[in-house]
């Protein structure tokens, strides 16, 4: 069987995050497929990239339609020649489709976060905006030939709405496969418990959330540390927090870090309290990584985690529940044990080979 060339049309910038995960997991595990990447990107993205043999050229169409980006593209596509276009940004799914179409090339858009999400408040102008993106999104899905999600709760949420277009649309679950090194006995030994938050620092992610409930829980325990990895806009507005709330002798900002792994395997909670979410590469890494997880109950955390179980799934917003979920794990070393193993039996069913292999049917069911 020949090998089939993958376009791939980002809007946004690409650096790290989950979106880069899903699409370096691709490069590297789907074999068979030749990419062909069109967006604009980072320096940290391109050599991850290009140590997969995959090529970016650094361009991008902007979410308006412009007029000059999108010529480029279709020279592009043109002369390439792709078998399938894959659309994975919001931003460009009507320009995108739109070059699809008139060059006769499938098109598939997968929905990591939908632009609806974004918008915040209840104002007169923000309800007709989420209105407008919903629109276009519907619009997006009945032009295009398939349309991935990677959390069922979205697609259900979609559905709900009337955006989906239940014939031309599937949930493939973003996947994860890292392999670590069984650091248990070493975190069941030490004094001080690691709290581990692994995410972009916006408003998305909820940092702010967490650490009022840090400051919550100093108040209780002396041996709570919290550990973040991750960089981004709010970083100075949350240290300065941290000095306000007099936490910042327990706090760790890592920054951005390439190996996230290791920050895992050394802590002994992961704790995402994201105020939105699809399906969490941090999550699922995590969980991989043997950590019992507290979570938030939006996107795909409450499937990912049974309360309970795996770890606790909190009400966002709600410090004072974060803080007493992470209160009941850190001052019980065989509670966080039993939940830390159920995590990693519970994220072998999440594996990227699952998610590659059921992401290339699609490109091939487009082709036949």
């Amino acid at each position: 069987m020949r090998s089939i060339t993958v376009a791939v049309l980002y809007g946004y910038t690409l650096h790290i995050g989950g979106v880069e995960s899903h699409l370096l997991s691709l490069f590297r595990d789907m074999k068979s497929v030749s990419w062909q990447v069109f967006a604009h990107a980072s320096p940290e993205f391109k050599a991850r990239a290009d140590s997969l043999s995959v090529s970016v050229m650094d361009e991008s169409i902007a979410h308006r339609f412009d007029m000059t980006r999108l010529f480029r593209f279709f020279r592009f596509i043109q002369t390439q020649r792709p078998d399938v276009i894959h659309i994975h940004s919001p931003n460009i799914f009507l320009p995108g489709i739109l070059a699809a179409h008139i060059s006769r090339i499938p098109c598939v858009l997968t929905i990591h976060l939908p632009a609806y999400y974004f918008v915040r408040g209840e104002s007169p102008s923000a309800r007709f905006k989420r209105w407008w993106y919903q629109c276009i999104e519907r619009a997006a899905q009945h032009l295009a030939d398939k349309t991935i999600y990677v959390s069922s709760r979205v697609y259900e949420e979609a559905r709900s709405l009337k955006i989906v277009a239940p014939t031309r649309a599937c949930v493939i679950e973003n996947g994860v496969e890292i392999n670590v090194d069984d650091v248990r006995s070493n975190r069941l030994t030490r004094h001080d418990v690691t709290v581990c938050c692994v995410g972009r620092l916006e408003h998305q992610k909820g940092i702010d959330v967490l650490l009022k409930a840090v400051s919550l829980l100093a108040l209780r325990l002396a041996n709570v540390r919290l550990t973040i990895v991750g960089d981004g806009n709010l970083r100075a507005d949350l240290a300065k927090m941290c000095e306000s709330l007099s936490i910042q002798s327990l706090v760790t900002f890592a920054g951005f870090q390439n190996d996230v792994p290791h920050y895992l395997t050394t802590s002994d909670i992961f704790v995402l309290p994201s105020r939105y979410e699809t399906t969490s590469f941090a999550l699922l890494e995590a969980m991989s990584a043997g950590l019992p997880c507290v979570v938030t109950n939006v996107g795909e955390n409450a499937q990912l985690i049974t309360d309970g179980v795996e770890g606790f799934v909190v009400p966002s917003e709600d410090a004072e529940k974060l803080a007493d979920a992470l209160a009941k794990l850190i001052a019980d070393p065989n509670l966080r044990q039993r939940m830390g193993q159920a995590a990693r039996v519970k994220a072998e069913h999440y594996s990227v080979g699952r998610m590659v292999e059921r992401t290339f049917n699609v490109y091939q069911s487009l082709l036949k």
